[in-house]
């Protein structure tokens, strides 16, 4: 009761000039509860300050605290010696105080789903707690640890406030305060660290604790609030069943994430949940556009590179190129069929005066490096042998269908007779290379 701030006074009733030496010591509360630890062990190796004058009229000295942990208590000893004569000094007297500072650190709390976990860190420690619902804040228990005024040692200088009333922690209905009455205010349920709780119920709780030691001061009250779980929205349209990711039911501070049929996307990602009301409080479910195919080669929709659900993407190519379909359907954020070719176009076989039908070895279409025989009708021949198709275009375009005889030049060698035939080839042959009087002069010899 006499400290104040981070020093001790020493109170030294005089009535001759004296001298003093101090030395103080943090020390851990279970080592002091050690069996068999005597002031001696505990001084032994305490290093002690040199000896000080104290006066009839000098101030009250005011001894330094040690560094030390929130559990640590303090010892302090002092030696004394009485002037009696010119340098003559009585025996010396020494006192041994201990300041019982140390104090239970306060436990961690920590919310995981529908439990809290709580912690006290090393040591042998004990947790009291209680529930407190809804809007309920704790009347009692603030100084539940007390120290005992006739405790004839450390480990019994401590004890609980005796109007509390302790239950095991197997059953946490005993300290589950849903009404704020006297009674209700002093149950308390008391469990060893660490250890898991489970939240009583969706609502908002608040869960209320300290924690001890032996031979400590009660922790500070460490206090967690949980809010009012949240509903999962009911009744969305090509939602799932249950419409939010985490489940029906969202713990307060965290988030639904809406969750939709495939091929339907939400308005929002999330809804926020806060003490039981979520926002928005609704999402709707809307049917996914279409994405235009990314790996066609020379091709596009022609409705750019989205379409809306039911919509549907106008295949096409670049020039000389086809599609291998014409429309590709949008539903539900999908297309069918999914993707297109963009192949070299095929030709088409010409429309030509007196030519067949179709004109090109009797095909209507060419495909893309082939080629085909022009084709006309009887009496007719065609200027061209042959047409050959590259990417929708054939070479040359056209033909032009000629009055004339189509000779098969074959036909008519095979029936001539061999004397005959040579002897019109060396009439062709002269006249080709010698001209005309050569060949008057070969029929003269």
């Amino acid at each position: 009761r006499r400290l104040s701030g981070e020093s001790m006074p020493l109170f030294l009733p005089r009535t001759h000039p004296l001298q003093y030496r101090w030395a103080s010591a943090a020390i851990d509360s279970s080592i002091l509860m050690q069996p068999g630890m005597t002031q001696s062990t505990l001084t032994a190796s305490m290093q002690f300050s040199s000896w000080m004058d104290l006066g009839l009229a000098a101030d009250t000295p005011l001894l330094p605290l040690p560094m030390r942990q929130i559990s640590d208590h303090v010892l302090f000893v002092v030696d004394v010696r009485l002037l009696t004569g010119v340098n003559r000094w009585s025996a010396e007297t020494r006192t041994a105080a201990l300041l019982m500072l140390g104090a239970e650190p306060a436990p961690s709390l920590s919310h995981e789903g529908r439990s809290v976990v709580v912690d006290t860190g090393p040591g042998n420690s004990s947790i009291y707690f209680k529930w407190l619902q809804g809007d309920i804040v704790s009347s009692f228990g603030a100084e539940l640890i007390q120290s005992q005024s006739d405790a004839i040692s450390l480990a019994t200088a401590f004890a609980v406030h005796p109007d509390a009333e302790l239950h095991d922690s197997s059953d946490t209905s005993l300290c589950t305060v849903t009404e704020d009455s006297v009674t209700a205010q002093r149950q308390f349920c008391m469990a060893e660290t660490p250890l898991t709780l489970s939240i009583p119920s969706i609502g908002r709780w608040t869960l209320w604790t300290v924690a001890s030691s032996a031979g400590l001061h009660g922790s500070a009250v460490t206090s967690l609030s949980v809010g009012q779980m949240c509903q999962a929205p009911m009744d969305v349209a090509y939602a799932m069943s249950v419409s939010c990711a985490e489940g029906p039911l969202v713990e307060s501070g965290s988030a639904c994430t809406a969750a939709c049929q495939a091929g339907y996307s939400s308005s929002v990602p999330q809804l926020l949940c806060n003490s039981g009301i979520l926002t928005p409080l609704q999402f709707a479910c809307a049917e996914d556009a279409c994405m235009a195919p990314s790996n066609v080669t020379f091709g596009s929709c022609l409705e750019g590179d989205s379409m809306a659900p039911g919509g549907s993407c106008t295949t096409q190519c670049a020039a000389g190129y086809a599609p291998s379909t014409s429309r590709l359907s949008c539903s539900r954020g999908r297309l069918s069929p999914s993707s297109f070719l963009c192949d070299e176009a095929d030709c088409e076989a010409p429309e030509v005066v007196h030519g067949a039908s179709p004109s090109c070895s009797g095909l209507p279409r060419v495909k893309s490096r082939e080629s085909c025989s022009p084709q006309c009708q009887d009496g007719y021949v065609a200027s061209q042998s042959l047409l050959q198709c590259l990417r929708g275009k054939l070479e040359p375009e056209s033909f032009v269908c000629e009055p004339g005889v189509d000779v098969d030049v074959g036909l008519i060698i095979a029936s001539v007779p061999s004397t005959l035939l040579a002897g019109s080839l060396a009439l062709v042959a002269a006249y080709c290379f010698r001209g005309p009087k050569a060949v008057e002069e070969k029929e003269a010899s």
